[in-house]
């Protein structure tokens, strides 16, 4: 996904939720440019629901890539021993991707503690196929993007373009997709 296209898929995009296809190789440079439109180019905060890296991997990346990562939130799905890890002021912990109901009531709490969100990006939700069944990423993706609406803040996710499955199940839940 060039830079370009990802501009201009975020024209007045609130209350939107837009589905990014990318390839395996391509999606740190396709998550970094969506990243990069939002927060340094359109001053957006937003919140990271990582499912590749750990938070604090993707703090660094942003940071060296020059971002404010302090505008931003984070649920991370990826740290395991989170329970070992200094408390963050901005990042939630899920111990278990089986634990969809943790990654809403995370992200539900950034939403209702903060009034600056605008919006959500779920960095690739093929990993959640690993621990869940379709049926409830789909509610995971219906249930954000209820609240997408009514908040409102654009929502925004990363599948591989090649998993054709997730992709005719989750179609229906967005409203632009982009390749």
């Amino acid at each position: 996904m060039k830079k370009e296209g990802v501009e201009s898929s975020l024209e007045d995009m609130k209350g939107k939720a837009l589905l990014f296809l990318s390839s395996r190789e391509g999606i740190h440079s396709d998550f970094s440019n969506l990243i990069h439109s939002l927060v340094k180019n359109k001053g957006m905060n937003g919140v990271i629901i990582c499912f590749r890296n750990p938070a604090m991997m993707e703090k660094e990346h942003l940071d060296m890539a020059g971002l404010d990562s302090s505008k931003l939130y984070f649920i991370d799905c990826v740290t395991v021993a989170a329970d070992f890890m200094p408390e963050q002021k901005n990042v939630f912990f899920i111990l278990n991707n089986k634990d969809l109901g943790g990654i809403k009531m995370g992200l539900n709490n950034f939403l209702d503690r903060e009034s600056n969100i605008d919006f959500v990006i779920l960095d690739i939700l093929d990993v959640l196929l690993y621990y869940n069944s379709i049926e409830k990423i789909k509610d995971l993706m219906a249930a954000i993007r209820d609240r997408s609406r009514s908040k409102p803040f654009s929502l925004m996710a990363f599948v591989n373009k090649d998993n054709i499955m997730l992709l005719d199940n989750l179609r229906d839940l967005f409203d632009s997709i982009t390749r």
